[in-house]
């Protein structure tokens, strides 16, 4: 099994990678958003409106996921999305964050995965460049951030890039397979403590950082596609109270070693060959 700082797949299974960062305070106005693209148009042209999630109000032992806020909450989220679609900025009133996703489903992919040093880069970047906007324009500093949530969410498809189908056995190893049976549906979902060296937000009685791994096996169908794509889709979700922007990027990076070292420890060497293959 490869493990170390230098895992790398040259086609590895991931559907979207995210970093959010939430704030108890506002970061910026919604009737601002205009200016705010202005900082990333270049090289985010396209924008538009998501509904807003509420990432304060998910609780930490919630493994579940984000929430919708109540309908009647006047709040939108806005995407800033590069032209290929790949590369997205978050932006919502109290809450900013970056996102990587595939634009085509497994095992196809059109652009390669840029790896998560790049993508956290852009996310300091981004910070920066917006907090100095932000500090022009309302004379003050940018809020800290009080929460934050690093998304691994995977497709794993069931067939290998020569066509060749693959036994759920042969890719993920949560359960004692009996080897014998096919498995035709898998559905399952836990919360880890993983980060038991990490000091909680002080002056809080929250609990500490989080990992919520989910497993389910299905097909999924593409635009433009006839037929589904059979999948196993795990998804690795890590969460944490912070105080400063400084303190949510270490988090990232411990989060991001955390995700890497279960995400081996859950998926078998068979399925690794295959994302060793540069396609």
């Amino acid at each position: 099994m490869t493990t170390g700082e230098d895992l790398h797949f040259p086609s590895p299974p991931i559907w979207e990678v995210g970093m959010i960062l939430a704030s108890h305070e506002k970061l910026f106005d919604t009737y601002d958003i205009s200016a705010a693209h202005d900082l990333f148009r270049r090289e985010f042209p396209r924008v538009s409106r998501q509904s807003p999630v509420d990432l304060l109000g998910t609780q930490l032992t919630n493994a579940s996921g984000i929430h919708s806020l109540d309908p009647e909450d006047p709040p939108l989220r806005w995407f800033f999305e590069s032209e290929a679609g790949t590369d997205v900025i978050q932006l919502q009133q109290s809450l900013i964050g970056r996102n990587w996703r595939r634009t085509t489903l497994p095992p196809k992919m059109v652009l390669p995965y840029p790896g998560f040093d790049h993508l956290l880069r852009g996310l300091v970047d981004q910070v920066s460049v917006f907090g100095a906007w932000h500090e022009g324009k309302y004379q003050q500093k940018l809020p800290e951030p009080a929460i934050c949530e690093l998304l691994y969410d995977n497709f794993i498809p069931n067939t290998s890039f020569e066509g060749e189908r693959m036994r759920l056995s042969s890719i993920i190893r949560p359960l004692a397979f009996d080897g014998k049976n096919p498995i035709v549906g898998l559905n399952m979902g836990w919360e880890e403590s993983p980060f038991i060296d990490r000091p909680l937000q002080q002056g809080t009685n929250a609990p500490g950082p989080r990992l919520t791994i989910g497993i389910t096996h299905g097909g999924v169908q593409g635009p433009g596609s006839s037929e589904p794509v059979s999948i196993v889709r795990l998804i690795m979700t890590a969460r944490a109270e912070v105080e400063t922007w400084v303190g949510a990027f270490d988090f990232f990076q411990e989060a991001h070693l955390t995700i890497r070292k279960r995400f081996m420890e859950l998926t078998e060497p068979a399925a690794h060959a295959m994302w060793n293959t540069p396609q």
